[in-house]
């Protein structure tokens, strides 16, 4: 039951959140593809993807689990851009 749960929420919610960060990867400059996350903040998340920053944090805390995105100093970030 736990995994068809997992499954609810990633289905529904998480995707917007890791798709939001994976658009923020800034291109690989003129001498290679060298991509790199922009972290990005709670209050950017939510307002990009319309939920509530409530709603965004559990998405972070899932995703994280995953290890799918990490959390930086400055906000949340994809864990492998170029992947």
């Amino acid at each position: 039951m736990l995994e068809t749960w997992d499954w609810y929420m990633d289905r529904f919610f998480d995707y917007k959140v890791r798709d939001y960060l994976e658009s923020r990867v800034e291109k690989g400059g003129n001498f290679g593809p060298v991509p790199r996350a922009v972290p990005q903040s709670i209050s950017s998340i939510s307002s990009a993807t319309g939920m509530k920053p409530r709603r965004v944090m559990g998405c972070l805390k899932r995703l994280a689990k995953k290890k799918q995105i990490v959390q930086t100093s400055v906000g949340w970030k994809i864990a492998n851009p170029a992947a």
